[in-house]
């Protein structure tokens, strides 16, 4: 070690910046319900006037299951009322992640004594102490973006049935690890109403009344659909915002026998290249340090380095 490192600099002191923020932390083991994450977001109103309502995200750290409740005011009575739907299926957490709002003092807190949680607080200058709660809380807003685009609510009832729609629709088809939030809390999935895939294909009344012209089971119809495609759009947007951010991860120990893409550059007849494309999946075959892989793909053997 230099001997530099030793001597303290005053002016280095003086111009010393903030550390960064860790970028990731190795998972805990937590059982369901052991930690619920809370927090109070905004949630935009039909009707295009940029008016937003508050509601309650809840949303359990080890399952990542959640619910979005609207709050009629931002206050500490309201805020409790609505986190008792949390207790009334699931009972008290043993801990409860929050913030330092105003709305989790008084009221909330003292509730919270008493069905004996432990009211977690994240420090001001750490609001990435709560990231779970945080990361659950945007990609749902923007669903409901999404939903309310394909799906045009007519009033605020209509608008809370579709908030009841996306939850239940990221519940179901979240995948981690091969199963969804329903799936890690109840052990199977909900079904949806006339779904042939969902184990309902035996419910002839609902199909009949829709071609019959009900004008209700349709608007469910619709709101379902615009819940999944929804979901389906705010998840490939997420992947492909992943892809860009992260950039690059170069690896160099690869094992005979793996599954790889390859990037090939094009070329047209006249031997001009062409924009490349990535090929694949193909199978290592052999590995010639320090640069050169040779893989198998369409029963063709190539060479390629990096």
């Amino acid at each position: 070690m230099s001997w530099l490192k030793l001597v303290a600099s005053p002016v280095c002191e003086m111009h010393q910046q903030a550390r960064p923020t860790r970028r990731s932390a190795p998972p805990r083991e937590l059982a369901f319900n052991d930690c619920v994450g809370v927090d109070v977001i905004y949630l935009p109103l039909p009707g295009g006037q940029h008016k937003t309502r508050p509601a309650l995200n809840i949303i359990d750290w080890s399952s990542k299951f959640q619910l979005m409740i609207p709050l009629t005011a931002k206050k500490p009575p309201v805020v409790r009322e609505a986190y008792r739907q949390w207790i009334r299926i699931f009972g008290p957490s043993k801990r409860i992640a929050l913030d330092m709002g105003r709305e989790f003092r008084q009221a909330f807190a003292t509730s919270a004594e008493e069905d004996g949680s432990f009211a977690d607080p994240a420090a001001v200058e750490a609001p990435n102490q709560r990231g779970i709660t945080e990361r659950h809380g945007k990609p749902f807003k923007f669903m409901l973006l999404k939903a309310m685009h394909n799906y045009n609510c007519q009033s605020t009832k209509e608008w809370e049935q579709l908030i009841d729609e996306v939850v239940m629709t990221k519940n179901r088809l979240l995948q981690n690890n091969g199963f969804s939030p329903m799936q890690r809390v109840f052990g199977f999935s909900t079904r949806i109403p006339g779904g042939l895939l969902s184990g309902d294909d035996g419910n002839r009344a609902l199909p009949s009344r829709a071609r019959m012209g009900d004008l209700s089971v349709e608007r469910a119809m619709r709101m379902r659909k615009a819940a999944a495609q929804a979901f389906v759009e705010a998840d490939a947007d997420a992947a492909l915002r992943r892809a860009i951010e992260t950039g690059p991860r170069p690896m160099e120990d690869y094992q005979i026998g793996e599954m790889v893409y390859f990037f090939r550059k094009g070329a047209d007849k006249a031997r001009k290249f062409a924009p490349g494309f990535w090929c694949g999946p193909a199978k290592i075959i052999m590995v010639d340090q320090p640069s050169t892989i040779w893989v198998a793909y369409q029963s063709n053997y190539s060479g390629k380095g990096w």
